[in-house]
């Protein structure tokens, strides 16, 4: 908290705090104006509150490569920009991803010209050890620590595999709809890749 009483959150998560007050005879009056009807009286309050905080989300956009049939994700404009102009399709935004928390890390498998997203260090590590190229952080997730489940008012990003496909082996969706058609498809369901 500021010295101004301001709060600032530091990570997503859940925070709790305590709280004490004491409503003045102009407040309740101005309450009492407000809302009509409604009996506001004067009593100490002391209570526990405990917040949940999300961080602010920004676009990831997906596109389609027709020729291979690979997804790509990327929250840069640019790097759409420059893949629209190469031939790929825009399919507008795949999902929102949070500012900061669990990293989702992208690798490029440059035999099969295919790219992989992974919250997972280690699978980089193996994806790398096998001829992958590691691309960074892609962009980031909700940390499904952070929060409790009666918390959890977070969207999954399903991650589905194509045993059949030289490239875009691998398809990231909220879509539970796309997801359902793509399991019968042949696709194979492997939960949840990260949360938005």
């Amino acid at each position: 908290m500021t010295s101004d009483g301001h709060w600032q959150a530091k990570s997503p998560g859940r925070a709790a705090f305590g709280a004490s007050f004491d409503l003045s005879d102009a407040t309740l009056d101005a309450l009492n104006q407000k809302f009509p009807g409604a009996e506001f009286v004067r009593s100490d309050c002391n209570r526990f509150c405990s917040i949940i905080i999300k961080a602010p989300t920004e676009a990831v956009f997906r596109l389609y490569n027709p020729n291979s049939g690979e997804h790509f994700y990327t929250r840069a404009a640019a790097e759409k920009n420059q893949l629209i102009t190469s031939g790929w399709q825009n399919e507008a935004v795949g999902f929102e991803a949070t500012t900061i928390g669990l990293p989702v890390y992208r690798v490029y498998n440059p035999n099969a010209g295919d790219h992989h997203y992974t919250t997972s260090a280690s699978e980089v590590q193996a994806l790398v050890a096998t001829g992958w190229q590691e691309e960074g952080i892609s962009f980031y997730a909700y940390d499904p620590a952070a929060f409790t489940l009666a918390e959890k008012a977070l969207t999954p990003v399903y991650r589905l595999y194509n045993p059949n496909a030289k490239a875009g082996a691998h398809h990231y969706t909220e879509n539970v709809g796309e997801r359902d058609h793509l399991v019968q498809a042949g696709w194979q369901a492997e939960g949840v890749a990260w949360y938005e």
